[in-house]
């Protein structure tokens, strides 16, 4: 596994707070014949995967405090730290040890500019035959890919109805060669809306995820090797869908095709009839209203599995509460609101389990849904 080392040069005492209240620290105490050992704890935290804090006083009184915003993730349960053994020319050093939350190479400990003079390299430490990462160039000149972060994200998705977002960290390479469908696509959907006016609708987007690392960790941003891409419908409230990258522009824009339209057709009680015999497959809810939180999670839903089923929404007030699936003529199958409460996971699994037939021509395609 690697490590991270950090080693923080301050000489431990009491610590005093700014209203002049001392704290005094836990301490544990052991002996033999000749020896005391009394170990002091100082407090060494990670307040979240990338931000350290610690602190203790100078040999002058003076405070030292250290918020240190990590340039990449660690793992918080992976904390260590200890007196080292030897001093260093700065002071006593307490060396902090951490688990990376990658397996790479950082190019740097902080990207933060306040601590420039401050750090430096410790070579009887550092693995010298770690080789330099590349860091991702491709959609750092892209016109036809826009840049995602934290202050612009929510404006940005509710700006498009369809928008689809690679979210990336930029030493990551393995997602490069469908990446670079992903910007051909891009520049092919710019020009399919100068025709057409729902594809005017689409924009592709990149996120840096270790520059917006809390928005990564939300939308659960990794690196590994099933590139997937996120694909927002206009609300920054409601979940992604994910799409699998693909080796042809062809594949791509027709995997973004599907996420055109609306997610939920909305129908009267009238047309429920007609829904389910003019489509092989569709799945109808009943709801009171568009607020209610079981109508939120069956839209998740349809978002979700697009293209593998048609999902109407029939808003007929506080009676029936109910979602019903007909099957290529086979059905009702027959689910009450209150049966999976909201719970998407339990909607999700539902649905697939009765929507696929039980005997069906194989295809590669397919492989997926078994």
């Amino acid at each position: 596994m690697s490590r991270l080392c950090l080693a923080a040069f301050v000489h431990l005492v009491l610590c005093t707070l700014g209203n002049g209240k001392t704290v005094i620290p836990r301490v544990k105490w052991a002996q033999n014949k000749d020896l005391l050992f009394i170990s002091v704890m100082v407090s060494v935290q990670l307040d979240s995967e990338s931000d350290l804090r610690f602190s203790a006083q100078g040999k002058a009184g003076d405070e030292n405090v250290l918020r240190l915003p990590l340039r990449d993730e660690v793992k918080q349960e992976s904390l260590k730290w200890e007196i080292a053994a030897r001093p260093d020319k700065w002071g006593t050093a307490t060396l902090i040890t951490l688990g990376k939350g990658h397996a790479h190479r950082w190019d740097l400990l902080t990207s933060s500019k306040k601590f420039k003079g401050l750090i430096d390299k410790d070579w009887t430490r550092e693995d010298q035959n770690l080789e330099p990462t590349e860091e991702m160039v491709l959609f750092d000149d892209a016109e036809t890919v826009l840049r995602l972060n934290e202050k612009n994200f929510n404006k940005t998705i509710a700006a498009h109805s369809c928008l689809v977002v690679a979210a990336r960290y930029p030493w990551c390479s393995e997602c490069k060669s469908t990446d670079q469908i992903f910007l051909k696509a891009s520049a092919a959907a710019k020009a399919k809306g100068k025709k057409d006016p729902e594809w005017k609708k689409v924009a592709f987007a990149y996120l840096d995820a270790r520059e917006n690392k809390p928005l990564a960790r939300e939308l659960a941003v990794t690196c590994s090797y099933s590139c997937a891409y996120l694909i927002f419908n206009g609300s920054p409230e409601e979940e992604p869908a994910r799409i699998k990258s693909q080796h042809e522009e062809s594949k791509l824009l027709t995997e973004i095709e599907r996420f055109l339209g609306p997610a939920v057709r909305e129908v009267t009680s009238s047309e429920v009839q007609d829904l389910q015999v003019s489509n092989g497959t569709s799945a109808v809810g009943y709801f009171s209203s568009k607020d209610q939180k079981e109508f939120r999670s069956f839209r998740a839903v349809a978002h979700q599995m697009r293209g593998e089923l048609v999902f109407a929404a029939s808003f007929t007030g506080p009676g029936r509460q109910v979602v019903e699936l007909w099957n290529g003529g086979e059905g009702p199958f027959t689910l009450k609101l209150v049966d999976f409460s909201a719970n998407k996971s339990v909607l999700e699994n539902w649905l697939r389990q009765r929507s696929l037939p039980l005997l069906q021509d194989y295809e590669w395609s397919k492989r997926d849904l078994c």
